[in-house]
């Protein structure tokens, strides 16, 4: 289930994967282990030498402030073309308005390359609804209408827009995402731009996704970002929803299990209605807990809670709605 979480990227390619994001499911709590049930006494717990908070204290070295979110702005509505708002969201995004920035990200990258895939899924799809033996007709039509659906969009947004100056999408998303907001720098790290279909290897698109992501993950879960929290386990558990092609190569980060535990901690310190995917967290708990000695584990509970205790109070983090559009996430 987890692998959903790139259903609205990948997807637009192959929509191969069925359902909703993982992070969106409905709660799961059967069998799910609580704060309390540690696997021992905490007078085992050993004093850190080169604690897991600490690795993740450096890899989240402070970003470099290039904008700054602007709360007074407010952002164009939404479906507005961008042909329209064009030039008000780069004067914004070049002034250092992040808010702005992570709006002219989100309408370049469904101009540039949303749309064009997305036409080109639609009319591949109706071509193999015309073969009569087709055995997955029924999943193909439902594809079809979900795509046909987010076209509607497309095109109010992107009618009469002409990338003449060459924007790409990716660059205002990291320009907002390292403004140090952190909703932008989890947004950033959870949901790659679709640029990223067809970029190379070692273009700098790929690079600039994936060599800030962990650091911003681990920002988030600092301060008790589900979706966060959740994007680091999956990765450290060697579960990445990116380890399909064609985004293989946008898995960097190594699997760990004391990582595990750790983020598997943190998840259950969540509030009950963040704690929506316990079964996937249970499960690769396990999975880490049998390469871990009670001594490591212990030390994981110990840096879980001294990290949960430095939250900001409630509500310490979520997930993204089901029914939130990108456009919604720039207004955080």
């Amino acid at each position: 289930m987890h692998n959903n979480r790139i259903v609205r990227f990948v997807g637009l390619v192959s929509l191969l994967i069925a359902g909703g994001w993982w992070l969106l499911s409905e709660p799961d709590n059967s069998g799910a282990l609580t704060v309390n049930q540690q696997l021992l006494p905490p007078s085992q717990s050993v004093p850190p030498s080169q604690t897991v908070l600490a690795q993740n204290n450096t890899i989240a070295k402070e970003i470099a402030p290039g904008s700054v979110v602007n709360s007074s702005y407010k952002l164009p509505p939404k479906k507005t073309q961008l042909s329209f708002v064009l030039d008000e969201l780069l004067a914004q995004a070049s002034a250092g308005n992040a808010r702005a920035a992570c709006r002219l990200g989100v309408e370049l990258t469904r101009c540039n390359s949303e749309m064009p895939e997305t036409q080109r899924r639609i009319a591949q799809i109706k071509d193999e609804l015309d073969v009569s033996n087709n055995p997955i007709r029924e999943q193909q039509r439902y594809q079809l209408e979900v795509l046909e659906q987010s076209m509607e969009t497309l095109h109010v947004v992107c009618e009469g827009f002409v990338n003449v100056k060459k924007l790409e999408g990716w660059r205002f998303k990291l320009q907002a995402a390292q403004s140090g907001h952190i909703p932008f720098m989890v947004d950033y790290a959870s949901f790659p731009s679709d640029e990223l279909l067809t970029a190379p290897k070692d273009s700098p698109a790929v690079k600039a996704f994936v060599e800030p992501r962990e650091g911003f993950l681990v920002r988030g879960a600092a301060v008790g970002n589900s979706t966060a929290i959740l994007g680091l386990l999956e990765e450290y558990a060697g579960a990445s929803s990116f380890a399909v092609d064609p985004v293989r190569h946008l898995v960097t980060i190594r699997p760990d299990a004391a990582k595990v535990a750790l983020y598997a901690y943190l998840y259950m310190l969540l509030p009950p209605s963040q704690q929506n995917n316990m079964s996937f967290v249970q499960k690769h708990f396990k999975k880490a807990a049998r390469q871990l000695s009670p001594q490591q584990l212990g030390e994981m509970k110990r840096q879980a809670d001294t990290m949960a205790e430095a939250w900001p109070p409630s509500p310490r983090g979520r997930n993204h709605s089901e029914s939130e559009s990108p456009e919604d996430r720039c207004n955080e």
